[in-house]
């Protein structure tokens, strides 16, 4: 941050990277409203880092961050970001071989400084600057902040296989998530190769289902891997030719779990959007909790409405058997299209002077055959892949190819420690530069975040050890669990020496050993003597 910001030490002493690091620490221990950082700042006890970095902590007032968020407005806020992603990326030693996308929000809500703040700055009513700051649905108010009344930032992101961000961007409301699946499927494939990261493969749901965007990939040459949506007539084209061929291809399970997936597949090619492409029908032993419920609904209303037909059958009277078998036996054969029994017979009914009698008939309606709902839900867990990997030959198999579509998950992770709606004090609203650059700000905590769940996860695992949380054992703690840990370090200070008062195996120092981080960070001197046994 230093080296990528104007920094002017005559209006302002502290340096952007020392700001931007106490910012985004704020941002993660839940400092809300995001006003008085100084009040919070002189409240943390930490001495030690202040005094590394030569800072006082009365000298991180808000308009110091103010004066930080100028400086971001004048650059990029977007190249900062994918700057620090990238130096993360290089210093973990990992690589971006596969690069998803994902959009998140933050709920942000305002303070108007109305405590005396005459030059609160914001909101405004320059039907520009609203166009500009429409990252998502807004509404600015004259009042103070209300929960119902915020605003939502909409982040664009984009990640490599392990869920590390790549680049981030704030989206305008109205931005498809096509256009933002395609610019960082350019970034990844033009930027990141060019930084020696390999040429990444583009892995995406349905957002690059219009015809215009994969057009667009192809003719870049990018590798790509993309769900084909039914918008494409040769999707349910694929779908119906594999299940009649029925010449399905078995895959391992993915995992170790007892209930892991079956996987099967149906591998083809065909000209789309002006080139030979790849396709796998896929279908899966299980379509999922959300399409269960959503296939037992539709069975549920086809019996509903076929007993409902069997009651109005029941009532109606025929002249003659023969016409009243008929309509039976039409009945019969809708049934048995959706999958259902029906059966019954005719019965004479009553008499009339003039033919002798009347016919109805007696009709019931079965349970869905057992081979019917297996198969629906079979073909409900079906979905159709498309995929090039012209300059990727070695992930050119079924089974990579699925993996890697599967890990889709990784980019789904989003802003979960921010689950509040983040008030911004009126130093951070004065300008629309201002709050277009701290939006930016906001995607540095979950780049940190990303990265402290990744180490913390592989050192417990490295020490082949865990964190005991309510007699609990938590392999994989996320980022709200480890700050929490952290947030309630015990300090025992005397004669001017500074003790950290935890064993080895409580759960704080194990989180430091994860991170590799020494406990001097705590107690400013050599850990080994300065932690009570």
């Amino acid at each position: 941050m230093d080296r990528l910001v104007a920094w002017d030490q005559t209006e302002c002493a502290v340096s952007p990277g020392v700001l931007a690091e106490t910012l985004v620490a704020a941002i993660l221990c839940g400092h809300n409203p995001l006003t008085k950082l100084r009040d919070f700042w002189e409240g943390r006890e930490c001495e030690p880092y202040f005094a590394a970095h030569g800072v006082r902590p009365e000298q991180l007032d808000d308009a110091a961050y103010g004066h930080l968020l100028d400086r971001i407005a004048e650059d990029r806020g977007r190249s900062l970001v994918e700057a620090v992603a990238l130096r993360y990326l290089v210093a973990h030693g990992m690589d971006a071989q596969l690069v998803h996308v994902s959009t998140a929000s933050v709920s942000v809500g305002y303070d108007d400084g109305s405590e005396g703040d005459e030059d609160a700055g914001g909101p405004w009513e320059d039907e520009e600057i609203a166009l500009l700051l429409a990252f998502g649905h807004r509404r600015f108010k004259q009042t103070p902040y209300d929960p119902d009344d915020v605003d939502r930032w909409k982040i664009g992101l984009g990640v490599q296989q392990n869920g590390m961000p790549l680049t981030g961007k704030l989206l305008a409301g109205n931005v498809s998530d096509r256009a933002w699946s395609l610019d960082v499927a350019r970034y990844a494939a033009h930027t990141l190769a060019a930084q020696g990261l390999g040429h990444a493969v583009f892995v995406e749901d349905s957002a690059l289902g219009a015809k215009g965007s994969l057009k667009n990939l192809v003719e870049e040459g990018l590798d790509f891997i993309s769900i084909l949506p039914g918008a494409f007539a040769l999707e349910k084209e694929l779908r119906d030719e594999a299940w009649h061929e029925d010449a399905w291809t078995t895959l391992e399970p993915f995992g170790q779990e007892p209930q892991a997936l079956q996987y099967q597949y149906w591998h083809t090619r065909r000209e789309l959007v002006g080139e030979v492409l790849d396709f796998l029908v896929v279908t899966s032993s299980h379509p999922g909790e959300r399409k269960e419920k959503i296939l037992k609904t539709r069975f549920f209303e086809l019996g509903e409405e076929l007993k409902q037909e069997a009651r109005a059958l029941a009532e109606q009277e025929f002249a003659g058997e023969e016409e009243a078998r008929r309509a039976l036996e039409r009945l019969k054969e809708s049934g048995s299209t959706k999958g259902f029994q029906v059966s019954g017979q005719i019965r004479k009914s009553g008499a009339l002077p003039e033919i002798g009698g009347t016919w109805r008939a007696v009709v019931s309606v079965g349970e869905v055959g057992e081979e019917t709902y297996a198969r629906a839900r079979r073909q409900e867990s079906t979905f159709v892949l498309a995929y090039r990997l012209k300059k990727n030959p070695a992930m050119n198999s079924p089974a990579e190819v699925l993996k890697a579509y599967k890990s889709q998950e990784m980019a789904e992770q989003g802003f979960r420690f921010l689950k509040q709606p983040v008030v911004l004090g009126p130093e951070f609203q004065k300008t629309p530069e201002r709050i277009t650059a701290l939006g930016y700000l906001f995607i540095l905590p979950l780049i940190l975040s990303q990265y402290l769940e990744y180490c913390v996860w592989t050192g417990l695992e490295k020490e082949g050890t865990m964190l005991i949380l309510g007699g609990k054992k938590v392999f994989r703690p996320t980022t709200k669990i480890i700050l929490e840990c952290l947030d309630r370090v015990m300090i025992l200070q005397a004669e001017g020496q500074r003790f950290l008062t935890y064993g080895p195996q409580d759960n704080v120092m194990k989180i430091l050993r994860a991170l590799d981080v020494p406990s001097e960070v705590y107690t400013g001197r050599d850990s080994e003597d300065h932690v009570v046994r």
